[in-house]
């Protein structure tokens, strides 16, 4: 169920936004806070 969560996450989340991760070198902010939600940070 985690595995699923975080890639879940992952397709929706961070993979439409990866190239402005990737150009910026840099996570996006409003992102980690839903990481927190999935329980991925502690």
């Amino acid at each position: 169920m985690i595995r699923d969560s975080g890639a879940g996450f992952a397709v929706d989340k961070i993979s439409p936004r990866a190239g402005e991760i990737d150009s910026s070198s840099q996570f996006p902010r409003d992102l980690w806070p839903q990481m927190g939600d999935l329980g991925v940070l502690a």
